[in-house]
């Protein structure tokens, strides 16, 4: 759960400074607010084909979603 979390994190900060609100970035990207949502909370991950619309309308690149590893700490 936390590498769901992890990700998800990042849309929130990205869509907010986009000046978008859940339901203008739903619209953007045709899908629900709920599903907006969802993403931010954790509840569920956007499938693959959503990452690229999402980072689209926030104005940042995919890999931005996705947090740095920090130095020092690898998996297992």
């Amino acid at each position: 759960m936390k590498r769901r979390r992890d990700f998800l994190s990042g849309l929130r900060p990205y869509r907010q400074a986009a000046g978008l609100t859940q339901s203008e970035l739903a619209r953007a990207i045709s899908t629900s607010r709920q599903n907006i949502q969802k993403w931010e909370c954790g509840a569920c991950w956007p499938s693959a084909e959503w990452i690229p619309k999402l980072a689209k309308a926030c104005g940042c690149r995919f890999e931005d979603l996705f947090p740095k590893a920090e130095e020092g700490s690898e998996k297992a």
